[in-house]
C-alpha cells in the first residue's frame, strides 16, 4: 500500500464517521488504478445516505452489490491477508459469496442471524464483524481483531455462542475502542460479565441483546437487564427481543437509561403472571422521556391502547409495530391522533382486509408522517386501491410494501398516485 494510501486509511480508522475522509480513499485508490473498490466505496456512501426503503438508495446498493459479487474474493483476501486469517477463509466463502461475505444485511434482514452475514462491508470497508468468522485461524479471535485497523474501522462486533467455548471467547483489547454497536447471541454469564465489566467499550451506544439456548428465559431477561444496567450511562438504542416482563419492570423502577434514544421490544402482557401493573402500564409509566425510535411486537390490542395514552410517547419520530396478524390491534392506532411528531412508521403482520383498509386510510397519524412501510398478507379485491389514501401524497417520501403477491392493480394504483415514492420489496 502506498504512503498516501495508508495515510488516508488512518484518517478513516481514526475517524470513523467522516465519509471524507473514505472519499478521499476512493479518489486515492483510482489514482492507483482501483476503479472498482473505489467505486464500491462511492456507492456505499452515497447509498448510506437515502432512506432505506428509497429506489434511488436500491439502484445505488444494487450497482454496489454487482461489484461486491465480482470483487469479493479479492476484497476478501486482503483482508485475511492483513490481519493474519488464512488467505480466502474457510470453504464456505468460496461457494456461498455474497451470502457468506455481506456488502450489509439486506433491508428487511437487519434482524437476521448474524452468522449468515459474518463481515459485512459498510460505507465502503469491512467494519461489521462476527467472532465465528474469526475462529477458522489459529489465533484467539482477539489477535486478529487487534490488527483490523490496518485494513478498517472496527464500529460493530457480533458475538455469537457460548463463551465457555475457546472458539467465541470474548476479545477484550484496544480494538473494541472504536466499537459503537456490539449483538450478543446465545450468550452466557462468562459472556455477560466480560462485557459489562470491559475497560474498552467506551464508544458503545447501540446494544442488542438476543435469545440465549443457554439460559432459561426467566434467567435470560435478568442477564441482559443487568448488561444493559451495567453499560447504560452510554446507551442510544437497545434492541431485547424477549418477554417484556422482568426487563420492562427494571427500566421502570428507575430512570436507568438516560440517554437511550431508540429501544426494540417483545410486549406482552398476557405472559407476565405477576400481581400489579403489567408490562404495558409499566413500560407506558417508565421515564424514558428521550424516546424517539420504538419497535414493540405487540400481542394484545389493549396493550397498543396503553401506550398511545401515555404522553411520553409524544415525542416520537420513528414507530415500528409488529402486530402478530391481529386486525385488532391496528384499531387503537387508527383511532387516535396522538404522536404529532411521528415522521416515520412500519407495521408488520397487518391483514389487509377491507376494514383494515379503510382503518389506515381514516388514521390522522398516517396523513403526517414521511416514511410509511405495510408487511403482512392481503386478501385482494378492490380495497386495496385505497392504499394510497392513507397517507398524505404532498408529504410522503417512502411507502414500502413487503406483502408477498401483492395484487398488480393495486401496485399500479400506488405508483399512478405516489410515484417512485413508491417500493415494492422482496418477500
Amino acid at each position: 500500500m502506498s504512503p498516501d494510501l495508508e495515510s488516508l486509511l488512518a484518517a478513516v480508522v481514526a475517524n470513523p464517521d467522516d465519509d471524507t475522509a473514505r472519499l478521499a480513499y476512493a479518489d486515492c485508490l483510482q489514482e492507483h488504478g482501483n476503479e472498482p473498490r473505489a467505486a464500491f466505496i462511492r456507492l456505499q456512501v452515497e447509498a448510506e445516505r437515502l432512506h432505506p426503503h428509497s429506489n434511488a438508495r436500491a439502484a445505488l446498493e444494487a450497482r454496489a452489490q454487482a461489484l461486491f459479487e465480482r470483487y469479493w474474493v479479492e476484497w476478501w483476501g486482503e483482508v485475511c491477508a492483513a490481519v493474519g486469517l488464512p488467505t480466502g477463509g474457510p470453504p464456505a466463502y468460496q461457494t456461498a459469496g455474497y451470502a457468506a461475505i455481506a456488502c450489509s444485511p439486506p433491508v428487511g434482514f437487519e434482524h437476521h442471524r448474524p452468522s449468515q452475514f459474518p463481515v459485512a462491508f459498510r460505507r465502503g470497508f469491512p467494519e461489521s464483524v462476527a467472532i465465528p468468522v474469526l475462529s477458522v485461524g489459529p489465533e484467539p479471535c482477539g489477535s486478529y481483531l487487534a490488527r483490523w485497523p490496518s485494513v478498517s474501522p472496527l464500529t460493530e462486533l457480533i458475538a455469537v455462542g457460548p463463551a465457555n467455548d475457546p472458539r467465541y471467547e470474548w476479545p477484550e483489547g484496544e480494538h473494541l475502542r472504536s466499537v459503537r454497536r456490539l449483538t450478543l447471541v446465545s450468550h452466557s454469564f462468562g459472556t455477560r460479565d466480560a462485557v459489562a465489566y470491559s475497560a474498552h467499550l467506551g464508544a458503545l451506544d447501540h446494544l442488542t441483546l438476543g435469545f440465549s439456548r443457554w439460559l432459561r428465559p426467566l434467567v435470560a431477561t435478568t442477564t441482559n437487564l443487568s448488561i444493559a444496567l451495567a453499560l447504560a450511562p452510554r446507551l442510544r438504542h437497545l434492541s431485547v427481543p424477549l418477554n417484556a416482563g422482568e426487563f420492562v419492570e427494571g427500566l421502570a423502577a428507575t430512570d436507568p437509561l438516560p440517554r437511550l434514544e431508540s429501544l426494540d421490544l417483545q410486549l406482552s402482557s398476557r405472559l407476565w403472571h405477576k400481581p400489579g401493573p403489567s408490562p404495558t402500564e409499566l413500560l407506558a409509566a417508565a421515564p424514558l422521556t428521550g424516546m424517539r425510535r420504538l419497535e414493540l411486537q405487540v400481542l394484545e390490542p389493549q396493550d397498543l391502547g396503553l401506550l398511545f395514552r401515555a404522553p411520553v410517547w409524544g415525542a416520537l419520530r420513528h414507530l415500528t409495530l409488529d402486530l402478530e396478524y391481529s386486525a385488532e390491534t391496528l384499531k387503537p392506532f387508527c383511532r387516535g391522533n396522538e404522536l404529532a411528531h411521528l415522521e416515520e412508521l412500519h407495521l408488520s403482520g397487518v391483514q389487509l382486509t377491507a376494514d383494515t383498509v379503510r382503518a389506515l386510510v381514516d388514521a390522522p397519524r398516517l396523513k403526517r408522517v414521511k416514511h410509511f412501510a405495510l408487511f403482512g398478507t392481503h386478501e385482494g379485491g378492490n380495497a386495496l386501491l385505497r392504499l394510497a389514501d392513507a397517507v398524505d401524497a404532498d408529504r410522503i417520501e417512502t411507502f414500502a410494501i413487503g406483502i408477498p403477491h401483492f395484487p398488480e392493480r393495486a401496485a399500479n394504483a400506488l405508483r399512478a398516485k405516489l410515484g417512485d415514492r413508491v417500493r415494492f420489496l422482496e418477500s
